[in-house]
């Protein structure tokens, strides 16, 4: 069955929203928690870079 991209990309961003939301549980944390240690690790490399 044909379907357009837009199915398959919705499709892919919920899975990967699935299997995140299972990974980050297993270590008692939040999308929230993420974000901020994703965004601590990329201010980390930035000062480190210069």
């Amino acid at each position: 069955m044909r379907r357009p991209i837009g199915y398959w990309r919705k499709l892919v961003d919920r899975l990967i929203d699935e299997i995140s939301e299972g990974l980050l549980h297993e270590q008692q944390l939040a999308r929230r928690h993420w974000q901020m240690l994703n965004g601590a690790a990329a201010a980390c490399g930035r000062r480190h870079q210069r």
